[in-house]
């Protein structure tokens, strides 16, 4: 259908719109040429256990193929039947960067992962399931990201993925496409105590993970990147987004979220109940922590709401010519959590949402006429914030 779309775009004399696909192709070539010339190693950690070797090779394949140029990949078999281990053994010998550790028994999914962390060389690290597969430029795209993201909060990048059927076949030069928008900055806070991202969406700081525990090899079930992610943004590390799609997930009749659906809402209840209750006591934060979120979500959510009403009514203090009204105002917001809270609510749109009804009109009409205004009052509230005392 986009084929013949964009056929008759040609035939009419119009100019024929870039498919996702090469919008995609367009980012990953600009964020590859963006790369210093020695790029950080990524390691691609692949838990495996008696699955077929065609979806293996699909996956080793799509690492194979990636435009980065630093990878190591490091496939662990949880205990197959030793048929299945020689054929993975076979297949992993093809790929000069890939090498194969084999679990004697099958200790799970959470502990195949954590073997591959542990013998991670690289500085950045990823994990695919050996059922999944990557679009061309998954990692170019997402280290490109990291490289450029200068937050100390930053734990790592992350993007959407795409699921496909079962038996779909992997295409060499395939592009999982380009979404065109942000997917907003996972937090603690913002992802609301909800699963934010399936595992293969994220690249991450390894040393960050390790010193997060890496994954709970007693969730047998599912959730265990849920708890992972969760324990990590906690401490008050966040994953930036980026707009390229990155994964394809493979929707299989066997897999765990169908097989064992039961235990996995009971791991999910568990998870976000958790979240909305304080930081267990004696839970000690790793020394990388940014800010450790002590206090249950619920809290957290109340104040970045405030936050928002805070901001707004700065403005039109500032508006008025009230500057005293506007300092009171934003002193009282706690200065720690002002990063996580404009995330979710950016200065900027909120004072542009003021400015409007300062003026009487709908945010979203607010004319360009109005943006010096709205960048000069932005920068004061900044400007105001930064000169602050922490309200206790």
């Amino acid at each position: 259908m986009r084929i013949l779309q964009r056929l008759q775009r040609r035939l009419r004399g119009l100019p024929s719109s870039p498919s996702p696909e090469e919008k995609a192709n367009a980012w990953g070539r600009n964020a590859l040429a963006a790369l210093p010339a020695n790029p950080p190693l990524v390691s691609v950690v692949v838990p495996h256990y008696n699955e077929q070797i065609t979806y293996s090779r699909e996956c080793l394949d799509s690492l194979a193929l990636q435009t980065y140029p630093a990878i190591e990949v490091i496939v662990v078999d949880d205990g197959s039947a030793s048929d299945s281990v020689q054929a993975l053994q076979d297949l992993v010998d093809r790929y000069p960067n890939a090498r194969l550790v084999t679990h004697q028994v099958n200790r799970g999914l959470a502990a195949a992962r954590n073997t591959g962390l542990k013998l991670a060389n690289g500085h950045w690290i990823t994990f695919l399931d050996s059922d999944d597969y990557l679009p061309l430029h998954s990692i170019t795209d997402r280290i490109s990201v990291a490289l450029a993201t200068t937050d100390a909060r930053a734990a790592g990048v992350y993007g959407p993925i795409r699921i496909v059927p079962e038996h779909r076949c992997f295409r060499r030069f395939e592009e999982a496409g380009f979404i065109g928008r942000s997917l907003g900055i996972k937090s603690f806070l913002s992802s609301l105590g909800d699963c934010p991202f399936s595992v293969h969406a994220v690249i991450s700081k390894t040393e960050i993970i390790r010193a997060c525990g890496g994954f709970n090899e007693q969730m047998r079930h599912g959730a265990e990147d849920w708890d992972l992610w969760h324990r990590v943004m906690r401490w008050g590390f966040v994953f930036f987004p980026t707009a390229l799609s990155c994964g394809f997930y493979r929707q299989k009749q066997g897999s765990m979220i169908r097989t064992s659906s039961a235990h996995h809402i009971a791991e999910a209840k568990r998870l976000i109940n958790s979240a909305f209750q304080p930081l267990p006591l004696g839970q000690q934060p790793p020394s990388s922590a940014p800010l450790p979120f002590q206090d249950p979500l619920g809290d957290y959510i109340a104040a970045s709401q405030l936050f928002r009403r805070q901001v707004g009514f700065a403005t039109l203090a500032l508006l008025h010519g009230a500057d005293d009204q506007a300092q009171l105002i934003l002193g009282a917001i706690t200065r720690s959590l002002l990063p996580y809270f404009n995330d979710i609510h950016p200065i900027a749109q909120v004072v542009r949402s003021s400015v409007g009804r300062y003026h009487g009109i709908e945010s979203a009409a607010v004319p360009a006429d109005f943006d010096e205004s709205v960048d000069d009052l932005t920068r004061t509230i900044e400007r105001l914030l930064a000169d602050l005392e922490e309200t206790p």
